[in-house]
């Protein structure tokens, strides 16, 4: 469940690195090729239990929407210890593109090890969960590639919900002010690298995308 109760300005540079790196590694572990992704999809491809509230009683689905309106993990004991994290969702919800965006920030939540995190505060865990998701949906890179530079056009080729849109144009907007530029070109980065691969774009041999 996505929430913006408390939640800090920023982490550390080096930790949006960190997280940037873990959605290339989620984008090659489900074999992601293409856009836009579907996290359902990722999800049971990465091996995560998921469950419509559907599936739960009725006195429990009054409970999961009160909790939340799209998607919530639920701890469930298996065995005498060990724990794990099936994602329930809402598929009731009319704005699919909202719901896939919540179902990517329950996926980022487990990817990150961020349930059995005692010592993380909930509120790094959510702008973690909220960075990854909205990276690995929309990232950057992807938008300068295909000459995504308005909300409208992501929000199309992406299948995002406005608000997703705003922050992912918001974002690439930060991005390419920082992006190492050189005879016109972007250089992209490792991670960068690592996403174009897995669409089959091979830059490196051209030295980079045009400004």
């Amino acid at each position: 469940m996505e929430t913006n109760e408390n939640i800090p300005v920023r982490l550390p540079d080096s930790r949006y690195e960190e997280l940037k790196a873990s959605a290339a590694t989620m984008q090659e572990l489900a074999g992601v090729q293409s856009y836009p992704i579907d996290s359902l999809w990722v999800a049971q491809k990465l091996g995560y239990e998921v469950h419509t509230y559907n599936k739960l009683g009725p006195e429990a689905q009054i409970l999961a929407r009160r909790y939340s309106e799209d998607a919530f993990i639920l701890p469930c004991p298996k065995g005498p210890i060990d724990v794990f994290y099936p994602i329930y969702y809402n598929d009731e919800v009319v704005n699919k593109p909202r719901l896939n965006v919540s179902i990517m920030h329950e996926c980022a939540h487990i990817f990150l090890g961020h349930p059995a995190n005692i010592e993380m505060s909930k509120q790094q865990k959510e702008v973690e969960a909220k960075f990854l998701a909205k990276f690995i949906l929309a990232p950057p890179i992807i938008c300068h590639y295909y000459h995504l530079k308005d909300a409208s056009s992501i929000r199309n080729f992406f299948n995002l919900s406005y608000e997703a849109a705003e922050y992912a144009q918001n974002y690439y907007n930060k991005w390419l002010g920082h992006s190492k530029v050189k005879n016109g070109l972007i250089h992209p980065t490792t991670t960068e690298c690592r996403l174009l691969r897995q669409l089959n774009i091979e830059t490196l041999s051209k030295g980079g995308i045009p400004v």
